[in-house]
């Protein structure tokens, strides 16, 4: 008999209001999954109060439990369960939850989206109970899950040296980004111009780099939290909706880099980009748009390896790169890319990866 696949949806609610805080990563794998016949298993969750007293905050978590452990009752042995990670609010005896499931035979599958210990180990910004309570919950959920769909080959070897066995995990290799089917996307046109496309949050904290840009390149630039100069080199573009955005997007590359400088990436978010795969990759890719990113990203070997943009090691060497670039080879990139774009856009990446979980 084949076995029934669940996935978790978490609602939070806050007063009498309910809400799904998912972004479009966390939404596009449910539709991926729900177009595989997976279910979902809807779970209410009360927003964490910040109390302030440790009996109050552990009663939380023991609620957050009794909450997931009632919700979970349905399942039977043989069933798959997968959940992304992490969960939107996290509770220290989820570790006990899995095991739980495992000993009922019922299977359990993670989906990475971030790892947080690693993301914010460096960042002054975050209290030291808040990361030790990262480290409690975040490595031992992990290791009781029976597979973890992981970013990339060097998540994977990071997880390995944090007592993760190789066997429970396998790659994703790429986020897919699903796009309602239409007209032709402007991604997919020719540019002009080999001006390169920023899209996310444009945030001094989180990508410092935005307000050091070179000025022998133009940028077009999309995202909330922009308060930066506009030129004749850089021109802002407003925000718009993770699913709206492709429709606006016009650039010869879209630039995956992060960090507080455009000399490398650096700092908290740029260091980050060495295990991480950034959505934003999936959005260009998805458009039809060639890559540029940082050379020691985990994403450059897969940019390398399909031929689907170029890598630097500065931003300031662009410039030099890109006049390298013959027409023949830009276009053989955008061809490349746009097969990369089929795939994306129709769950490839997720249901390959989740596939492989189940063999």
């Amino acid at each position: 008999m084949k076995e029934k696949i669940y996935i978790v949806k978490e609602h939070i609610c806050s007063g009498e209001s309910e809400f799904t805080a998912a972004g479009k990563a966390r939404i596009d794998v449910e539709d991926i999954l729900y177009d595989w016949k997976a279910k979902d298993i809807k779970i209410k969750i009360k927003k964490n109060s910040n109390e302030n007293s440790i009996l109050k905050k552990l009663f939380s978590h023991y609620h957050l439990y009794q909450i997931w452990k009632k919700s979970l009752d349905k399942l039977k042995e043989g069933d798959v369960l997968i959940i992304q990670f992490p969960l939107q609010e996290g509770f220290i005896f989820a570790s006990h939850l899995l095991k739980n499931l495992k000993k009922k035979n019922i299977k359990t599958i993670a989906v990475i989206h971030d790892l947080e210990t690693l993301r914010i180990t460096k960042d002054n910004t975050i209290s030291k109970k808040r990361k030790i309570r990262l480290y409690i919950e975040e490595i031992p959920t992990l290791k009781q899950f029976s597979k973890i769909v992981v970013h990339n080959q060097s998540m994977k070897k990071v997880l390995m040296k944090k007592g993760i066995s190789e066997d429970s995990m396998v790659t994703l290799k790429m986020f897919d980004y699903l796009i309602k089917e239409g007209n032709e996307l402007p991604g997919n046109t020719k540019s002009k111009e080999n001006n390169i496309i920023i899209a996310g949050n444009l945030s001094s904290y989180k990508v410092g780099y935005v307000y050091e840009l070179p000025h022998d390149v133009k940028f077009d630039l999309y995202g909330i939290n922009y308060t930066g100069v506009t030129d004749n080199k850089i021109k802002y573009h407003g925000s718009y909706p993770s699913d709206e955005l492709p429709w606006h997007l016009k650039g010869a590359y879209g630039l995956v880099w992060d960090g507080d400088t455009a000399k490398t990436c650096s700092g908290i978010f740029g260091d980050y980009l060495r295990i991480n795969n950034p959505h934003k990759t999936s959005l260009y890719l998805a458009c039809g748009i060639p890559i540029i990113t940082w050379n020691k990203a985990a994403i450059a070997q897969y940019v390398r390896k399909n031929r689907v943009g170029i890598t630097v090691s500065s931003l300031d060497e662009i410039n030099e790169k890109l006049k390298d670039v013959s027409k023949d080879e830009y276009n053989l990139m955008r061809k490349n890319a746009k097969k990369c774009s089929e795939r994306v856009r129709k769950g490839y990446y997720l249901k390959k990866a989740i596939q492989e979980a189940l063999s």
